[in-house]
């Protein structure tokens, strides 16, 4: 399972794991995806959205969050982190 980035306007906003690209950009291309981000006040629907492996100190603040969660993970299901501290520290997507 690799760890995955979303990337908004530039700026660095979720991480993920996904077992590939090609899954993970599926997942940040959809229309649900999207429209949280927009929720959240991180994408205004025309800034470029991109998704990338993550660097190394991103997942190591993903792998944090996960193993900070509080239920017992079986290692398959998908755990998202958000980056910026300000739109939420982790959680299930």
């Amino acid at each position: 399972m690799s760890i995955f980035v979303v990337e908004v306007g530039g700026r660095p906003i979720a991480a993920f794991n996904a077992p590939t690209i090609a899954q993970a950009r599926e997942l940040s291309d959809g229309a649900s995806f999207r429209a949280d981000l927009s929720m959240r006040g991180v994408w205004d629907g025309k800034a470029k959205v991109i998704t990338r492996e993550a660097a190394l100190d991103e997942r190591a603040r993903w792998r944090l969050t996960r193993a900070a969660a509080p239920y017992e993970e079986d290692g398959d299901e998908m755990w998202l982190t958000f980056l910026e501290p300000a739109i939420e520290m982790g959680g299930r997507y």
